[in-house]
């Protein structure tokens, strides 16, 4: 509560603390220490009533010196000369060590001498060590007037400096000049130290760029081989193959299809930490994807002997309004991890609803294995980017150690979290939670059948505008066994002049591409007048970043597809843009 107000007042002086780190160090020092004062001079009010009793000429100096104080620390929203401010405290500071003098000439007073000595020290720290400095002289001046109105006066008007007095202003004098050095060396220290601090930061957010830029890299020239080998894989296994060709071909997919998870683990991590990952609530059926995810590794657990099942307690029956795919992804990779380390027995995933007054609704998801447990000591690692229970070459499984750790960042991003229980040799129970809302039940949807959507395509004709010939082989493959009648480009020049002579029904449009790449031909297209200017672009890219999609349906295509692709996502893809999916649901319906 205190810390969002003091964040609130900040954001109000307009103080950015993602800024400069130096600036957002003094700017704080500034204001608090500003605020530090103006609560001293309100004690001193305080003390000044109960001395006197009545109002007097020091009052009026302290609500002065409070009014010059907050006028400083709040012009702060508009004016951000750290050097001003500086000589505006030292100039304050003297006017107030001056005003307290000179009216009674009581000269140089003990009380005094704090503001001598914290202003040269105060700025130093807020405008750096030339303000400590000029600061330090003006205190020096300030001492000097201070001992002439220390002067006694003879009878005749005559000044009359008395020893006392004299030392009284050679010690502060000494102190002032003291306190300068010593706060000129400082702030020397201190700024040079911010000035490395902010190098530092600047060379990680280099770094951080680079490690970015090198992965969306490797992650657009992995994932353009990888089409060719899942979708050539795809087309073969359609094909006529013994019992020994077909087992081959699903090993080869099975090892792309590895490759393709981690993948899209390491973008994940990667757009997560780049804030580019949205979580997008919607109505969906828990049991639905439970039932999903555990019929797609009941076939592993069987392989290794293990019994694997689910379970729903009513409450979760209903329908529920999630982030169904991060849902999704995370109890997936939690039942993957234990169908993967358990060696015999059992797993066995339950979900329910826990709903309480003070917190809502609370989705639970519980993953129970019969594997080893967890070693002491190895539940940081699990949870940590690249890391895993065991360590070094010799370890048993595979995989980068991506799986727990993107878990729990997606679940803390729902406002969830990750956590287990473990007994060693007996198993390991894995929780994900997260803030969910229930949904009144509504009628799902009819579904157009693979056939109707087969048949919906069969017939039209679409042009693939893609460089990589693997990939042009791939797209013709399974485009051609929807029934979709196809030609080609290598480029979006060519494209262009293809659509001048014929015309399709759709475009599968690659983004880069030599001579001409997906984004200009597309701009082209769109300035054709209609109906070739409408005609339906399907972006087909191996970029797969946050933000991605959405730049490229602005940009003016219909439909993102990123790589590697499948018959599947190839027709769901077309549905939409060609309105397939529309018109089979309503005929179902």
């Amino acid at each position: 509560m205190l810390r969002s107000a003091f964040a609130a007042y900040e954001a109000f002086l307009r103080i950015d603390p993602r800024g400069n780190v130096k600036d957002v160090v003094r700017a704080r020092a500034l204001v608090w220490l500003g605020w530090a004062y103006v609560l001293l001079q309100l004690l001193n009010l305080v003390s000044l009533t109960l001395t006197y009793g009545e109002w007097t000429s020091s009052h009026m100096i302290a609500v002065m010196v409070i009014v010059m104080l907050l006028f400083a620390i709040h012009i702060f929203r508009y004016y951000k000369n750290y050097a001003m401010y500086g000589i505006y405290i030292a100039a304050l500071a003297a006017f107030g060590v001056l005003t307290s003098a000179l009216p009674s000439h009581t000269g140089i007073n003990s009380a005094l001498l704090p503001i001598l000595i914290m202003t040269p020290m105060l700025n130093g720290f807020i405008s750096g060590p030339r303000v400590a400095l000029t600061t330090g002289g003006l205190m020096l001046g300030a001492v000097g007037i201070l001992y002439y109105c220390s002067a006694a006066h003879d009878i005749n008007g005559e000044a009359v400096y008395s020893l006392e007095y004299i030392q009284r202003a050679v010690q502060s004098g000494l102190v002032i000049i003291m306190v300068t050095i010593v706060s000129t060396v400082f702030s020397t220290n201190i700024f040079r130290a911010f000035d490395q601090l902010e190098a530092s930061v600047g060379r990680a957010r280099e770094a951080e760029a680079a490690k970015a830029q090198f992965l969306a890299a490797m992650n657009h020239e992995l994932r353009t081989p990888l089409n060719g080998v899942l979708g050539l894989s795809e087309v073969m296994q359609k094909t006529s193959l013994d019992d020994e060709q077909a087992k081959l071909m699903n090993d080869i997919e099975g090892s792309g299809r590895s490759l393709l998870s981690i993948l899209n683990d390491i973008l994940d991590m990667l757009n997560i930490d780049a804030q580019k990952i949205e979580i997008k609530p919607a109505a969906f059926s828990l049991h639905d994807l439970l039932n999903d995810v555990a019929g797609a590794w009941r076939l592993p657990a069987m392989e290794k002997g293990l019994k694997l099942e689910f379970s729903v307690d009513n409450d979760a029956q209903l329908s529920l309004i999630g982030d169904e795919l991060r849902i999704r992804q995370i109890v997936t990779k939690i039942v993957s991890n234990a169908v993967k380390y358990t060696k015999q027995g059992s797993v066995v995933i339950s979900a329910s609803v826990i709903s309480s007054e003070a917190n809502g609704a609370t989705l639970q998801v519980a993953v129970k294995d019969t594997g080893p447990g967890i070693p002491d000591g190895a539940g940081e690692r699990i949870f940590t980017p690249f890391e895993q229970a065991e360590q070094g070459l010799s370890r048993g499984q595979d995989g980068v150690g991506l799986g727990l750790a993107l878990c729990q960042r997606l679940a803390m991003l729902m406002g969830g979290a990750v956590h287990y229980e473990t007994e060693m040799g007996k198993g390991t129970t894995f929780y994900f939670t997260a803030p969910i809302e229930v949904a009144a039940p509504a009628a799902a949807p009819a579904e157009a059948s693979v056939e109707n959507a087969a048949e919906a395509l069969a017939g039209r004709r679409v042009l693939i505008v893609e460089d990589n010939i693997v990939n042009r082989m791939v797209a013709e493959k399974l485009l051609s066994s929807l029934g979709v009648a196809t030609e080609t480009a290598e480029h979006g020049g060519i494209c262009l002049d293809i659509l001048k002579q014929h015309t399709f029904d759709a475009i599968l449009m690659d983004k880069h591409m030599p001579v001409m790449d997906g984004v200009e031909a597309t701009t082209k297209i769109r300035a054709m007048a209609a109906p070739l200017g409408a005609m339906p672009i399907v972006a087909c890219t191996a970029d797969a970043m946050g933000g991605e999609r959405e730049a490229l349906l602005a940009a003016g295509f219909d439909e993102f597809l990123p790589k590697p692709i499948s018959a599947d996502n190839l027709r769901d893809a077309l549905q939409i843009v060609l309105g397939c999916k529309g018109a089979q649901n309503n005929a179902a319906a």
